[in-house]
């Protein structure tokens, strides 16, 4: 709950608290490029499902595998594994409640009831492991 408090700061400007380090702190004090959204913030801009996502994300695009509805092409930066081989792993890590999922198929799903959802830009090798060269 404590990630998902908002906090007025002395300049007036909402605190916004993420966990990209694996722990929760200031998004100023992240040093990575992320994009990250509250609930409240997704309901606003009308975002449904993962795909739409995409709207309000720079350097995101998140399209359909071709003849899979739910499963996910990411492309973050240019990263992009397209190929649907169950033997090639995606270049873009997808996290759901810090499970990571592996493959294509079920990524594409309804934000209902999310808390926050958190892009983060770049390498994320340290943290994340392996299969995160574009991003998580």
């Amino acid at each position: 709950m404590a990630a998902a408090e908002v906090e007025q700061s002395q300049t007036g400007v909402a605190d916004i608290i993420v966990t990209a380090q694996r722990r929760a702190e200031n998004m100023l004090d992240v040093p990575i490029a992320i994009t990250a959204y509250s609930g409240e913030a997704l309901v606003q801009k009308g975002l449904r499902d993962s795909r739409d996502i995409e709207l309000s994300t720079p350097s995101l695009s998140i399209g359909n595998q071709f003849g899979a509805a739910n499963s996910a092409v990411v492309n973050l930066r240019g990263q992009v594994q397209a190929d649907n081989v169950i033997t090639v792993d995606p270049s873009v890590g997808v996290y759901f409640d810090d499970v990571y999922l592996g493959r294509a198929n079920g990524q594409i799903t309804e934000l209902f009831d999310v808390e926050r959802v958190e892009v983060l830009k770049g390498p994320q090798g340290t943290l994340y492991g392996r299969n995160t060269t574009g991003g998580a």
